[in-house]
């Protein structure tokens, strides 16, 4: 579907923000390599610079930190990148990649209204819809990415968020 050569794909990451409005703002990165997670890869990110609710800045900076490292420091480039998202994540992925000289392949896993996989957007803005028997391998994998990768980032949101709300419990005492 993307024009790569076969079996030119084996390291996916993608990438997820959570936050409960301007509080706890965080991401995952989940990498699953020949089609299966490697959750020895996995990385969160809390933010450091984005304060209020942006998912956009988020993922640009969750993208310059983690591509900030290169196999010197013990981090491979995945031969994918898959956003949690439509075009405004891609483009915030790709606008930081383009920024450190990166080229790396990259789409975007869309829900419906019902927070369900729906669709593949490509870069060049095609949107393949996954409905039907053609692509339900590919419906099944984005399904399973998309779910890793929301539920790690929205477990360390979680996380967060209780440790913030116990400080402020213990301040009051």
């Amino acid at each position: 579907i993307m024009k790569l050569e076969e079996n030119s794909i084996n390291r996916i990451e993608a990438f997820d923000i959570s936050n409960l409005g301007n509080d706890d703002i965080c991401a995952g990165m989940v990498v699953f390599n020949g089609g299966k997670p490697d959750k020895k890869e996995y990385r969160l990110f809390k933010m450091k610079t984005v304060v209020t609710q942006d998912d956009f800045a988020s993922m640009r900076e969750v993208l310059l930190r983690r591509f900030g490292h290169d196999e010197k420091d013990g981090f491979k480039y995945p031969d994918l990148i898959l956003a949690d998202g439509g075009k405004g994540q891609m483009t915030a992925i790709r606008d930081s990649l383009n920024e450190l000289g990166i080229n790396i392949p990259l789409a975007g896993m869309v829900k419906n209204n019902h927070h369900k996989t729906e669709s593949f957007l490509l870069e060049d803005g095609t949107l393949i819809e996954l409905n039907n028997d053609d692509n339900i391998s590919l419906l099944r994998f984005l399904t399973a990415v998309q779910n890793e990768v929301h539920r790690y980032a929205i477990t360390y949101q979680r996380k967060l968020s209780h440790k913030r709300n116990i400080h402020y419990t213990l301040e009051d005492i």
